[in-house]
């Protein structure tokens, strides 16, 4: 009987295609794990998935795995493609979603809504003007997904929510947690409100007002804490990791990956969707969330995480969290593991296989 290849030698065994899709840009051919100055560097995460969904798909030769961010259009479908849509905040259903095995996605399928609070207030009335806005962009692609083809009743191949995974994260080695040099931080943009023309400048979106709400408790909570180290930075926003943008973007990423490793604490404020890199980033270096609501995927339900409805909280939250030093490990053990588990490129690779496998087996 032929002996099994070690792990390592069989990755070296091609038996997959994969290509990087970017709107209005040609095909990439891609060999994962490494992103290439070609694909661009904000890949990363996503090669390292795909490496390990395909060594467990081996015994399946010739699929083709498209990593894209187009959702009008693929440069190949058919039922040897497996598609990962990288980036797509306002929840919509892919025009080709019918004519491929299956689909992975990040942020879902549906248009996050977030519960109101107790008593809403303008935030709430934002968000519900920003979900009606969402509805209206997903509400064809839902309609062309059930009724394409003219067989409404016919099951569709599947989309599965993956997470968004890390951005700009760079490979640091974990820091011990009572170690760490920052108690709580935050390093991002909208601090000072983004810098808009006409009614959104005036009104402000979610994300700005909520992080800008963070900042003014953040402030008031390093004058109440003088003695707890806490990191405030506004960076407007870091250069894309497309090829030719990589330089300045990398020692960004280099800084920001090291802040994280020596955090306890780090604030997790909404970006334009409720979902965010930076939730994902922190649990990758072991820091405890602190974040608002999020949606209900797989890879969210039970995570370690302290979740707040409004940012004015964070004055009773963070100081209690402080003062419970035993409390705080514990969830900074769980945050690791639950990095491990659901959200790494390990695990998550793993779950794209089994669902790929489970799909493929599946009468046509």
């Amino acid at each position: 009987m032929r002996a099994r290849q070690p792990l390592s030698a069989r990755r070296r065994v091609v038996t997959h295609r994969f290509l990087v899709c970017r709107t209005g840009r040609q095909p990439v051919v891609w060999r994962p794990p490494v992103a290439t100055d070609g694909t661009g560097h904000d890949i990363t995460y996503m090669g390292r998935m795909l490496a390990v969904a395909s060594d467990l798909l081996s015994d399946h030769p010739g699929l083709t795995f498209v990593l894209t961010w187009d959702l009008d259009r693929l440069p190949e479908v058919g039922q040897h493609v497996v598609a990962v849509v990288q980036g797509d905040e306002d929840a919509r259903i892919p025009r080709w979603s019918n004519d491929v095995l299956c689909t992975f996605k990040c942020y879902g399928t549906r248009p996050p809504w977030m519960p109101p609070a107790p008593r809403p207030g303008l935030v709430e009335a934002l968000e519900l003007a920003h979900f009606v806005r969402r509805a209206a962009r997903w509400a064809p692609g839902a309609v062309r997904r059930v009724w394409g083809g003219g067989h409404p009743l016919r099951p569709r191949p599947p989309i599965d929510p993956i997470p968004l995974g890390y951005y700009n994260q760079d490979d640091i080695p974990e820091v011990r947690f009572a170690e760490r040099r920052w108690s709580v931080s935050f390093a991002g943009s909208g601090l000072d409100g983004a810098h808009r023309g006409g009614w959104r400048g005036i009104v402000g979106t979610p994300r700005d007002r909520n992080r800008r709400h963070m900042h003014r408790e953040l402030l008031t909570l390093s004058k109440a804490l003088p003695d707890e180290p806490i990191f405030i930075m506004s960076q407007p926003g870091f250069p894309t990791l497309f090829p030719g943008q990589d330089r300045l973007a990398r020692e960004l990423t280099q800084s920001y990956s090291e802040l994280l490793a020596h955090t306890k604490l780090c604030l997790v404020p909404r970006g334009y969707s409720p979902e965010t890199f930076r939730f994902f980033e922190a649990l990758r270096a072991g820091c405890v969330v602190v974040c608002e609501h999020l949606p209900d995927h797989w890879f969210y339900r039970g995570a370690p995480v302290v979740r707040i409805r409004r940012w004015s909280e964070l004055g009773v939250v963070v100081p209690g969290l402080l003062g419970a030093p035993r409390h705080l490990e514990d969830l900074h053990r769980a945050s690791v593991e639950w990095w491990e588990t659901r959200c790494s490129e390990g695990a998550v690779g793993r779950f794209v296989a089994q669902r790929v496998r489970s799909w493929l087996a599946q009468p046509r």
